[in-house]
């Protein structure tokens, strides 16, 4: 997971310096690349920034933002058919990515099965659950684990572990920009311990105080 994180930071820094320097709104490079490191949790791969899927998840994630955080934990949470039946009401927006985003994971997880081999190790989440739905449907037909509870979990996974991760980066950069004397202490202290020539890894947070101070 960790070397996925480092390759999709490298395609987020490359988004950066496409920029040369110019003010741009990051908001719209940190949404995809935060979103893919699910994707590679949960489908074992990424989408490119323009694919279609990629841009309906990114549409999901936006709506999901703007949510309070009630109704955001509900979005992520709530069965398949009563959110449907709140979009169709109107008593949510966005009916069509929410569409959208319910066939793209529909395909993913019957794509998966179709490719899954239970003698190879795990590709994904959804390798996992499918393996461990199938244990538990032999031991007993009404098991909680079904391919309706796997899509929620997708759901789940995307709604909470995308948009808290953006929000927290967002927030920090704001901070740094507002102390910049914090941001050149942290940038000294990346170059003191990571360099110039390597990705920062995990285990370096154990030699950078400030910087998890910051954070």
């Amino acid at each position: 997971m960790e070397d996925r994180i480092t390759d999709e930071i490298r395609i987020l820094i490359k988004h950066v310096d496409e920029a040369n320097g110019r003010p741009f709104n990051i908001h719209k490079c940190l949404t995809p690349s935060i979103s893919n490191n699910i994707c590679h949790l949960v489908f074992g791969h990424r989408f490119d920034y323009d694919d279609p899927k990629r841009v309906a998840f990114d549409l999901m994630l936006e709506t999901i933002s703007k949510k309070s955080i009630i109704t955001t934990a509900f979005l992520s949470a709530a069965p398949l058919w009563l959110t449907k039946r709140m979009y169709s009401t109107g008593a949510i927006n966005s009916r069509k990515v929410f569409e959208t985003v319910a066939g793209v994971i529909r395909s993913e997880i019957s794509s998966h099965k179709k490719s899954m081999n239970p003698n190879n190790k795990f590709r994904d989440y959804i390798d996992g659950y499918l393996a461990e739905m199938e244990v538990r449907q032999r031991k007993d037909p009404n098991t909680h684990f079904t391919p309706q509870k796997l899509s929620e979990m997708v759901r789940i996974l995307f709604g909470a572990g995308s948009s808290a991760v953006q929000d927290s980066i967002e927030f920090l950069l704001l901070l740094s920009v507002r102390y910049s004397e914090h941001q050149k202490r942290i940038h000294s202290e990346i170059d003191s311990v990571v360099g110039r020539d390597r990705s920062p890894c995990y285990a370096d947070r154990l030699h950078m105080p400030f910087t998890q101070a910051f954070i």
